[in-house]
């Protein structure tokens, strides 16, 4: 989404010489409409239209859907959440989220960035150049010295 985004167009605003992601700017501070160039009002309308953002007083733009806003954020920072780990609330509008087909439930102990990252320690599921230490130590004919175990598993 493009309010997380450092280097989005909506990064950079009237007036500041380094950009910051939108959603950091309303952490900090008020945010106006007017703080942003005119190339920026479509993506910005098209925020507010869509009901993500309002325009309050003094032309300040609120966060309106600030349980859509914080379930993005975590996805887009861990890529997946623990449905359990929040409060009912949050629950309540990720099951919404579901019935809806935004998201989705697994029942898998991993992510899909964590098992291709153990798919490169471990085999040649995925990545022809992994490490491939599952059949480097499975097989008997491997290297029984510490110092080289050690290189393979605590440097991965």
């Amino acid at each position: 989404m493009l309010i997380f985004r450092p280097n989005s167009i909506l990064a950079l605003r009237k007036g500041r010489t380094k950009p910051q992601a939108l959603f950091e700017t309303f952490k900090v501070g008020n945010v106006r409409l007017s703080d942003f160039e005119s190339v920026q009002q479509g993506l910005l309308d098209s925020l507010i239209s869509d009901g993500y953002l309002r325009v309050g007083e003094d032309d300040c733009l609120e966060v309106a859907k600030v349980l859509m806003i914080v379930i993005a954020g975590r996805l887009r920072e861990n890529g997946a959440m623990s449905y359990w780990h929040y409060v009912d609330v949050m629950r309540s509008k990720i099951d919404v989220l579901v019935e809806e087909g935004f998201l989705e439930f697994t029942n898998k102990l991993f992510t899909s960035d964590e098992i291709s990252y153990l798919n490169f320690l471990l085999n040649k599921k995925e990545f022809s150049n992994g490490m491939d230490l599952r059949n480097k130590y499975l097989h008997g004919s491997n290297n029984r010295f510490g110092e080289q175990q050690e290189v393979d598993y605590c440097t991965s």
